[in-house]
């Protein structure tokens, strides 16, 4: 399952019940991770529970006024984004290629977060792999994967992997046709709707760092001949120059195209 070892370190989320170390995700961790209620589960600030509706969610003990994030408002999202997708002009489609030719590798989305660029770029006909390294939106991540697959607008190629991301690319064999895509940025000033701004409140204190600010930099150093680099930037930060081949400019942010040419 795992193609590159996976780092394990300290959770700071429980499980709502011991059935949930079935989860195939878990099993790596599973010495890790607590139960909500036991003595070593009281220090946990996050609890991932079940919904009576099936949907897993995750609880932020410490801000109660906060709703959980559920795989259902991940759902949700990916449907309302999904209805306003253009095709072939959309930015992340132009940023792809895909607007000139068919992609023919994979696209790694190495910050998946909730999952909407990797939605568009599928929509886009790109096959999608998506690295979280966050465990437990890694599980609800892949409960939305899974829940989705029954309904009739989801038909995504996507495929999920909890991992740090430059673990990945400098452990996993990606061919040279590989497209690499980094949004390291947090508050996007796109972001208007109400839902929107609670669910990226709740990924900023579920997350261990505010941001991925150097994975940009240890992907670019990381990339392969015939792989492309995409970097998602906001208008006034500066590029990295190394194998900048162009860049595509919209209203709040931009994107960097990296290419490494083939020898």
């Amino acid at each position: 399952i795992y193609p590159f070892k996976t780092k394990k370190r300290s959770m700071n989320f429980c499980l709502q019940s011991s059935d949930m170390y079935q989860l195939p995700l878990l099993q790596p961790h599973k010495e890790l991770i607590q139960i909500q209620g036991s003595e070593a589960g009281q220090e946990c600030r996050f609890v991932l529970e079940r919904e009576p509706e099936g949907y897993l969610a995750i609880r932020d003990l410490e801000r109660p006024d906060l709703k959980p994030l559920s795989s259902f408002d991940l759902i949700q999202e990916w449907h309302q984004r999904l209805k306003s997708y253009r095709g072939k002009q959309e930015p992340l489609s132009k940023a792809l290629g895909i607007h000139k030719r068919p992609l023919t590798g994979p696209v790694v989305d190495t910050t998946a977060g909730l999952g909407r660029d990797s939605c568009v770029m599928a929509q886009s006909g790109a096959k999608v792999i998506m690295l979280e390294r966050e465990l437990p939106l890694a599980l609800v991540l892949s409960d939305a994967i899974e829940h989705a697959q029954a309904l009739d607008w989801f038909e995504l190629d996507l495929e999920l992997i909890h991992a740090e991301a430059a673990d990945y690319a400098a452990s996993s064999t990606l061919p040279a046709n590989t497209v690499l895509y980094c949004d390291p940025m947090f508050n996007h000033k796109s972001n208007k709707s109400a839902q929107n701004k609670r669910l990226m409140q709740f990924l900023q204190h579920l997350c261990h760092k505010p941001s991925e600010e150097d994975l940009p930099s240890a992907l670019l150093a990381q990339l392969q001949p015939g792989q492309k680099l995409i970097v998602k930037k906001a208008l006034p930060d500066p590029p990295l120059t190394q194998h900048l081949n162009y860049q595509l400019k919209g209203k709040n942010f931009r994107f960097d195209i990296h290419y490494r040419p083939m020898v």
